[in-house]
């Protein structure tokens, strides 16, 4: 399994704050919104973030398969998951697979 990711993601308005915590850039990330067992979610991929940098990507610019676009206006942000070749940053897995191994969530 892929190492967990020191990441921040907040909703900032119509957009989506993304920050990099950790000392190295990540590449080819795949962000996914709002997932749930019976939703893949809203997607989004983009090339870099570098180290220690914080993105904001409007939330208009994430999809789902079937082509409807995230709508602020309509939807609320509530959780996200992000993966690229260096690691994965899920909330949940990240907090599991820490207390597993007895150190805390980044």
């Amino acid at each position: 399994m892929l190492p967990c990711l020191a990441v921040q993601m907040v909703q900032v308005g119509s957009d989506l704050r993304i920050s990099n915590l950790d000392a190295f850039d990540y590449h080819e990330v795949k962000i996914t919104l709002n997932s749930t067992e019976t939703f893949d979610g809203f997607k989004l991929s983009i090339p870099i973030i570098t180290a220690k940098a914080t993105v904001q990507l409007p939330l208009r610019d994430f999809i789902t398969e079937d082509g409807l676009f995230f709508n602020s206006q309509e939807r609320v942000y509530v959780e996200g998951s992000l993966t690229c070749k260096e690691g994965i940053y899920d909330k949940v897995v990240c907090e599991l697979l820490n207390k597993r191994a007895g150190s805390k969530a980044p």
